[in-house]
């Protein structure tokens, strides 16, 4: 057994304030494009719709970028 979960799931890269800026410009920037992406993967079939709608809710309520 592994004994980092993220092994399972992925991994979590955190970027310095500065590269997320020049990703996403701010945070509505962000949610945009964490949106965009997860209608895509929903759409795809890769992610269920609840889980879709998870996902822009944690962006929405980030503190990324603000």
């Amino acid at each position: 057994m592994l004994s980092n979960p993220c092994a399972y799931l992925g991994y979590q890269l955190d970027f310095a304030p500065d590269k997320l800026e020049q990703s996403y410009g701010s945070h509505n920037g962000y949610v945009q494009r964490v949106t965009k992406d997860v209608k895509r993967l929903a759409k795809e079939g890769l992610l269920l719709p609840e889980a879709a709608r998870e996902q822009i809710a944690a962006a929405r309520a980030s503190n990324i970028l603000t």
